[in-house]
């Protein structure tokens, strides 16, 4: 916890004047933003290239791929 923010909104409370109670949370929330942190949101893109005899292979959104359901064409189930 913030010692001064909590403080500001404190004084919030207390305060009776609508201007001044305004005044004291844009205070507060200027000082609990400043400390936050920044995560950058970030979208990859990627490109695969799957040879026609591949199949059960599909691009997902986490990129996470469930290998038991891919087979090169005529691949029998249970062969390795």
């Amino acid at each position: 916890s913030d010692p001064v923010y909590d403080q500001l909104i404190g004084q919030a409370a207390a305060e009776t004047d609508r201007d001044r109670r305004l005044e004291f949370f844009q205070q507060a929330e200027a000082r609990l933003i400043s400390g936050a942190p920044i995560l950058p949101v970030v979208f990859n893109k990627n490109k695969f290239l799957i040879r026609p005899e591949v199949t059960g292979w599909y691009p997902t959104l986490l990129d996470m791929h469930p290998l038991k359901a891919v087979r090169l064409k005529g691949q029998v189930d249970g062969l390795k």
